[in-house]
């Protein structure tokens, strides 16, 4: 599905990024997603980042917002 999208954003906000209990996981699984997009030689896309630096879920964003590249220092 990713190789056949013509635009994939990422929206996944913080969730559990800074729980003891699933942080790693979900931090581990974000860059596993963002190999996969890379691998099928997409861009990332999202709004805007939260403070924490991940892609904000869109829910309250207003429709007009214009995605962006979502670029990722250390992520192959």
């Amino acid at each position: 599905l990713i190789a056949e999208a013509d635009l994939i954003m990422c929206a996944w906000g913080n969730g559990p990024w800074g729980s003891r209990k699933a942080g790693a996981h979900h931090t581990h699984r974000a860059h596993e997603v963002l190999r996969m997009i890379r691998l099928a030689n997409k861009v990332p896309h999202m709004l805007d980042r939260t403070k924490a630096g991940m892609p904000r879920h869109p829910l309250y964003w207003p429709m007009e917002t214009l995605p962006h590249p979502y670029l990722v220092e250390g992520v192959q």
